[in-house]
């Protein structure tokens, strides 16, 4: 942790600031272990391995998230082992982690490899990024943001980034840090955010708001610390068709998973405050095509008229607008939410 993020910091408990630090320099020159000390309320948030933590009384959900990703994440080899994320595994595999999220071609981000669902969803970040007008100098807070390979893009761009995670995924930023490359790590929940209101420009989060189970609470904090004319940008998030069952896999294992009709979206999101809303329907089509090469699928009859058909962006954007009562009522996916405050 740098000093400068101290300026828009504000306990999450009772809200009050300043928060005092008390540290010790590390390594990339940044704040690496101490503590920040509320000077309303005294309360003392941890500060390790440049992370701050403000999971102060964190939610049994919080709790209970947090104990799936720690039970139920691991990466697993091709011969079966298998290793549980943490900082001597990210350490062993930092190729692959600093490959993310397109992957090295490896059998990690292949059918059945831990890191699949990066490598086939990856083409959705890249394909919008340049379209979302990213500046150098930008304040972009990156809600859910794992193992920060969206944080580390942004940081590229030249923006001030900070990544909120609720897991020791953060960690990984560690290895961008090593290679001269920097942004901002905490711990924090996302309906209670340590921030004082008009903090941000931009906020990013890619599957992430579906976990909170109050959204018009979420998005009321979200309005808080976005500045007038800022702009949310939700991507790969959980939809839910009007005539559509929620899956159970992910609540099976204790991950707090929660499916909305679009619909819903949009109305929380305009009712919290927030001028414009947008929503996209992304192209299907993508999603096939990376689909199919993930797993390695020769190039056959519909993979190449797939391929043919995107070539020609007006095709496939009519496909997209044709199938949206489709993908509405049975299956929304790949649908980008944009919104401005």
């Amino acid at each position: 942790m740098k000093t400068d993020i101290i300026k828009i910091l504000k306990c999450p408990l009772c809200g009050g600031k300043p928060l005092k630090l008390e540290a010790v320099v590390g390594l990339y020159d940044e704040y690496r272990d101490g503590a920040l000390l509320c000077g309303t309320c005294n309360y003392s948030f941890p500060l390790h391995e440049g992370i701050a933590d403000f999971l102060a009384e964190p939610s049994p959900e919080i709790l209970e998230e947090q104990k799936a990703s720690s039970r139920e994440a691991r990466i697993k080899t091709e011969d079966g082992s298998e290793f549980f994320i943490n900082p001597e595994t990210i350490e062993k595999f930092s190729k692959l982690f600093l490959s993310l999220p397109k992957g090295d071609g490896s059998y990690f981000f292949k059918e059945g490899g831990s890191f699949q669902n990066f490598s086939e969803g990856s083409h959705r970040f890249f394909d919008l990024f340049d379209s979302w007008n990213i500046k150098p100098g930008m304040k972009v807070l990156e809600l859910g943001a794992g193992f920060c390979w969206a944080s580390r893009e942004f940081a590229k761009r030249g923006c001030e980034v900070v990544a909120v995670d609720i897991t020791d995924y953060l960690k990984v930023a560690d290895l961008y840090l090593k290679n001269g490359l920097y942004f901002e790590r905490i711990y924090a929940d996302m309906d209670k955010l340590p921030f004082e209101k008009d903090s941000f420009d931009l906020i990013f989060a890619a599957a992430t708001i579906h976990h909170s189970s109050d959204l018009d609470k979420t998005f009321k904090e979200l309005n808080r610390v976005l500045k007038k004319n800022g702009k949310i940008i939700l991507l790969n998030e959980c939809f839910i068709g009007i005539f559509e069952k929620p899956q159970q896999h992910a609540a099976d294992f204790g991950y707090n998973d929660h499916y909305y009709p679009i619909w819903q979206w949009q109305k929380v999101v305009k009712e919290s405050g927030f001028s414009k809303v947008k929503v996209t329907f992304l192209s299907f089509l993508k999603d096939y095509i990376a689909r199919k090469e993930s797993r390695g699928l020769k190039a056959g009859l519909k993979l190449k008229l797939a391929k043919a058909i995107i070539g020609v962006p007006l095709i496939d954007k009519l496909l997209s607008i044709v199938l949206i009562p489709h993908r509405i009522f049975f299956r929304p996916r790949s649908i980008l939410i944009e919104a401005t405050k």
